[in-house]
């Protein structure tokens, strides 16, 4: 009887997710005349969304939070530590859509999860697809210029700009060659461990310290899985064994070897992060913290 009964909720969630996918996909399937707008001029409209949409969050949402949890170093925190608060409050959000967005472009089109297969003939775009694609243009756009002109600096400055061109370039290059398959694999690999670290942060800096660490170690095993497992050993190998054949291939190549360094130098600064708290007890230092203040936080 348990059995069955367990079979029962399996089937049923699965359902739900199937439908909500369907309905996700339609929409954005449904929006015809947005779709068939130039894929130039979308891009510049979803980079605009983008910046508008974090000024919304930022001063009807995240402001009013970072003013009721944020809890610094002395007794009244600084507005540079509220600051912080409101921009992991942001990165999650924004990581986060992004990262289910493309699971769930993953979950319509399975074929993306088998890169030896698939990543040496060019694929047809769905509505769905080119908005995804470039509207993940447009918020790589954004957080470009935000990392260039608005954010604090930080210690990887150069490093986060270098990551944000090639995944820039990367993503357009596969767009304009029919080939989302490569563009989709890196975008949800690279999505997808930063909404942990970026929670993460957010709890800290509210003073759940606890919860903090969970979220950092889980962040840690997704971001070293992700970036330093799957991405060298399926999507890179595939990905450069067709370079030659495909459209702009080794131009993407290059981006994606770009993008392997950056993920091995960040894998390291991780696990000497996660040596050092287990063997030491020290505190965690944030690679990508601000780098004027170079404060200790997860």
């Amino acid at each position: 009887q348990s059995f069955y009964l367990l079979s029962f909720n399996t089937n049923s969630v699965l359902d739900m997710i199937n439908e909500l996918s369907q309905i996700v996909v339609t929409f954005f399937t449904g929006l015809e005349q947005i779709n068939t707008m130039p894929g130039v001029l979308l891009w510049l409209i979803f980079a605009i969304a983008n910046g508008s949409m974090r000024t919304g969050l930022d001063y009807c949402v995240f402001k009013p939070l970072a003013e009721k949890f944020t809890k610094g170093k002395s007794k009244t925190p600084s507005e540079n530590e509220k600051l912080k608060f409101r921009i992991s409050c942001w990165r999650f959000t924004n990581y986060s859509f992004n990262a289910c967005m493309g699971l769930l472009v993953i979950y319509t089109d399975i074929d993306i999860m088998y890169p030896e297969k698939h990543f040496d003939t060019p694929q047809p775009q769905t509505a769905f697809v080119r908005l995804f694609y470039l509207y993940q243009l447009g918020a790589y756009t954004y957080g470009t210029f935000s990392t260039m002109f608005i954010e604090p600096p930080q210690k990887d400055f150069w490093e986060m700009l270098i990551h944000h061109g090639a995944t820039l370039l990367l993503v357009a290059l596969s767009y304009i060659g029919n080939h989302y398959r490569t563009g989709i694999s890196i975008l949800v690999l690279t999505d997808i461990s930063d909404p942990f670290m970026e929670l993460a942060k957010v709890f800290l800096y509210s003073g759940a310290t606890a919860a903090a660490d969970v979220l950092f170690a889980t962040f840690a095993v997704v971001f070293l899985v992700s970036r330093n497992i799957i991405y060298p050993i399926y999507v890179l190998p595939a990905a450069t064994r067709y370079g030659a054949i495909v459209p702009y291939g080794y131009r993407m190549v290059f981006c994606l070897y770009v993008l392997q360094m950056l993920f091995i130098f960040w894998g390291y600064l991780i696990i000497k992060m996660a040596v050092g708290m287990y063997i030491n007890g020290d505190e965690k230092n944030d690679s990508r913290d601000v780098a004027q203040e170079k404060q200790k936080v997860n």
